[in-house]
């Protein structure tokens, strides 16, 4: 190889005297060690070759040789202009070379015999006939030399590559530009993304599988069953099929069949968002001496409605008296349903009628505040027949709204009683909110049976909400004097996290809070009960109202207690059960449920 770098070449007339002298030079030429010194093509050289066995024929300088092909080379590099073709000379007529016919190469053009240097452009191709021609033993020189003169070419755009030399112009950074005349050659995405995705498979087959670790299944409570008011451990709940009937120890298999399925996505759930249709708005009502009723009304005219609002006190109880309230399914001047508070306590519904009134109910509150510049915060609940009044977070009376059910308008009010204005003074209201309700489950009807497997029974909304009204109707499997039973609510269901609301046909009832297992369960809120039928097949209503930190609990339409929610902010599923303590069923009987509903809150 060092010799191939270093030597010069060898002189090929000390091995073969009969050549013509210019076969030195030619050679010398084309294995020169400078890329710049050697021929610009093999057809260069060929020409060259055939020029100097050709008999009468001058020998080209080597000074014209090399104007010719710094003339070639010139065509070569990129920013040059096109080349200009030097003027043929008429040629005298002489002996036309025959090519051999083993040979692609073409004949040279004729070449002028007159004296002056040869000149040589590149051939035209022209019809091959047999006949004589170059000898091939300089054919077998020619190959030998374009092999050698391609090798090192190859040994110098390499070197050149290596230390970051530019191959076309002196920027070493220079990028060379795409000529017109060059080929873009179009590549096919879809065939290159085919290429791709085989190529990932490919790997995605020999790298090691990522292993997804399926959710670890609850484990079964197996604590001694008790019949106290709470227990001490509580059977967790079991994933129920939507046939609560068929909640027997197979739901268990279907249960841990589902969970191990996790490649397949679960059913949305429906949402619990409940906006507002109307507000927050926030605005006054100016007292005057008109003896009517000052209000300002909502454009929406729901017939199930929740309204919130804080009604700011006109004055203070030692100026004078002031009342606030609500007017709503409004048909008519005079025709409406009313809800009225009065600063001294004393509140009542009333059912308007033109000329008179009808005093459904009324009562007295202990926790208005009165002074002056405070507030009082308003809500009302009307779902059908029924109604639920709160004031300040506290739960004032649920209301008979049985005589007036559909639609109708709503706006609030001041003045109701004509004493309770002075005529100048300003009751403010802020954040005046009005929300349209409806169920996102139910009312449906079924009922959960009795299997001794140690699992709670239960049928599932399939919703996830944080506020609610939830109802249902039980129907006792048996009669208390048989075997006790026990129903309620599960809520607010999060994972391991959930409450239970649960009635006992010995007369308690208890609200349980589960902090991960029943190994962390705690009795939140408890009392008895009094009001239960225990008859078999006779009924119980169970109604909650959850909102925010707060619930409310009303059984057989009678309030009971509020409870204490604020545990467990999470949305979650609501559910009717059965059997949460452990001896409350008989193999083969069923726990009945009617209507049972859920309705999200604001």
């Amino acid at each position: 190889m060092m010799k191939h770098v270093m030597d010069p070449v060898p002189q090929i007339l000390t091995v073969r005297p009969d050549l013509p002298p210019a076969c030195n030079e030619i050679i010398n030429k084309a294995m020169a060690k400078e890329r710049d010194e050697r021929f610009s093509s093999a057809t260069d050289l060929s020409s060259a070759l055939t020029a100097v066995t050709e008999r009468n024929l001058e020998q080209p300088s080597m000074r014209k040789l090399e104007a010719e092909l710094s003339e070639m080379k010139a065509e070569l590099l990129e920013d040059a202009p096109p080349p200009v073709t030097p003027p043929v000379r008429t040629p005298t007529p002489t002996t036309p070379v025959v090519m051999d016919t083993a040979t692609t190469v073409p004949p040279p053009p004729p070449v002028d015999t007159r004296s002056g240097p040869v000149s040589f452009p590149t051939p035209t191709p022209q019809a091959q006939v047999s006949g004589g021609g170059v000898p091939k033993w300089i054919w077998a020189v020619v190959g030998v030399v374009v092999l050698a003169c391609i090798g090192g070419a190859v040994i110098v755009v390499s070197n050149l590559a290596k230390d970051g030399l530019a191959l076309f112009g002196g920027d070493p950074t220079s990028t060379p530009r795409v000529e017109e005349e060059e080929v873009v050659v179009e590549v096919d995405e879809e065939a290159t993304a085919q290429a791709l995705a085989a190529i990932e498979t490919e790997e995605a087959a020999s790298a090691t599988p990522e292993v997804i670790e399926p959710t670890p299944t609850e484990e079964v409570a197996t604590a001694v069953p008790t019949a106290t008011d709470v227990p001490v451990e509580a059977t967790p709940d079991v994933v129920a099929t939507r046939q609560s009937a068929q909640a027997t120890r197979e739901a268990v298999v279907s249960a841990t069949e589902t969970a191990v399925a996790i490649n397949n996505p679960p059913t949305p759930r429906p949402t619990s968002d409940v906006g507002a249709i109307y507000g927050p708005f926030t605005g006054s009502m100016v007292h005057d001496d008109d003896e009517f009723i000052e209000t300002a009304y909502a454009d929406p005219t729901p017939a199930d409605f929740v309204m919130q609002v804080e009604m700011v006190n006109p004055y203070g109880p030692a100026t004078g008296s002031w009342d606030f309230g609500l007017i709503f399914r409004q048909n008519d001047v005079d025709e409406e349903l009313r809800l009225v508070v009065r600063s001294d306590g004393e509140w009542n519904l009333n059912d308007r009628a033109p000329g008179s009134d009808n005093f459904l109910q009324d009562g007295v509150v202990d926790f208005v505040d009165t002074n002056e510049g405070s507030s009082n915060f308003f809500e009302v609940i009307a779902i059908g027949g029924q109604g639920y009044f709160f004031l300040n977070d506290q739960f004032v009376a649920q209301l008979d709204l049985s005589s007036r059910t559909s639609g109708g308008n709503i706006a609030l009010g001041t003045g109701f009683y004509g004493s309770n204005e002075l005529v100048g003074e300003v009751t403010e209201y802020k954040d005046f909110n009005l929300y349209s309700v409806e169920p996102v489950y139910g009312p449906n009807d079924g009922e959960l049976v009795h299997v001794i497997d140690d699992l709670i029974k239960l049928e599932t909304a399939e919703v996830d909400v944080l506020n609610f009204l939830a109802e249902v109707t039980f129907v006792n499997p048996f009669a208390a004097s048989v075997n006790n039973w026990d129903y309620g609510f599960s809520f607010r269901t999060n994972g391991s996290y959930k409450y239970w609301l649960v009635v006992e046909s010995e007369g308690d009832w208890a609200l349980a809070d589960r902090q991960g297992s029943a190994d962390n369960e705690t009795t939140v809120d408890e009392g008895n009960l009094d009001i239960l039928n225990l008859g078999a097949g006779e009924t119980n209503t169970l109604r909650l109202i959850a909102m925010g930190d707060r619930g409310y609990f009303f059984v057989n339409d009678e309030f009971i207690d509020s409870l204490d929610l604020s545990s467990n902010l999470d949305s979650g599923e609501v559910e009717a059960i059965t059997a949460y303590y452990f001896d409350h069923e008989i193999e083969g009987e069923a726990t009945g449920f009617v209507d049972f509903t859920v309705i999200p809150l604001p």
